[in-house]
């Protein structure tokens, strides 16, 4: 006995569709993976580093002795999790700006690469997703 055409076409047609529904799950999993890889926030006596991003990549220097305000921010869903949002308000920050896909193609023509620094005065930068943000902010506090 043959099988009937639509029995193929049918798991054809289920393919097709979920075929991309796989590709963004694989690349949501994949692009947290690799934030988690390469996002880096340090803390020593005198400054916080972060480094934050995988396409444009932000490096930040803020000075201790420059911040003005820390507060940790969590609704209720970041509390159930154990994670909240450092927010640091601050009287000089030291941003530089990397664009990877731009660096990448300018390196192929022999071109200039691109990167960006700036200084701002009296800004707010928010650390999202930190686990134990009580324990930085005490941390900060006491090296200050």
């Amino acid at each position: 006995m043959k099988k009937s055409k639509y029995f193929l076409y049918t798991y054809i047609f289920l393919g097709i569709i979920l075929l991309p529904i796989f590709f963004i799950g694989a690349s949501v999993i994949l692009w947290a993976f690799l934030r988690n890889r390469f996002d880096k926030i340090e803390i020593d006596k005198n400054q916080i580093y972060s480094r934050l991003g995988i396409i444009n990549i932000n490096i930040q220097t803020i000075p201790l002795n420059k911040i003005n305000n820390i507060s940790v921010k969590a609704n209720k869903i970041a509390k159930l999790l154990g994670f909240s949002t450092i927010e640091i308000q601050s009287s000089e920050v030291k941003t530089t700006t990397i664009h990877t896909f731009s660096n990448i193609i300018a390196k192929i023509f022999n071109l200039k690469t691109i990167t960006v620094h700036t200084a701002k005065t009296f800004c707010k930068v928010k650390y999202p997703f930190i686990n134990n943000a009580d324990e930085i902010v005490n941390m900060i506090k006491s090296y200050k």
